[in-house]
């Protein structure tokens, strides 16, 4: 995204938000509450298509997507840990992401 998305959206740019607003939706439904301190957080994504993953930009949108709802900010000092899992899927069926998000003890 660029600074200039911000009036002209392209359609990447609306596919973003609505991303964002689901996940915030989701989030607030399963009960999720704000972390003051350090986290480990678990990802599970499971996707229908074996196309070329960038496991990185996976994480950056949700952890972007649950900044002010997990987290009170973007530090990253709030995420200490946690793990990364891809399960491929057969086509047809719905891909979802399951994260976990604990206190750091």
């Amino acid at each position: 995204m660029t600074r200039r998305d911000i009036w002209k959206k392209r359609p990447i740019v609306e596919r973003w938000y609505a991303y964002k607003d689901l996940i915030a939706i989701s989030y607030r439904q399963a009960g999720g509450k704000t972390f003051m301190g350090p986290v480990n957080i678990d990802y599970q994504f499971y996707l229908s298509n074996k196309r070329r993953i960038d496991s990185d930009n996976l994480i950056k949108g949700i952890n972007d997507a649950l900044i002010g709802l997990a987290f009170p900010d973007d530090k990253v000092a709030y995420i200490r840990g946690g793990s990364f899992e891809i399960t491929f899927i057969p086509k047809g069926l719905s891909e979802e992401a399951l994260i976990t998000i604990k206190p750091r003890i």
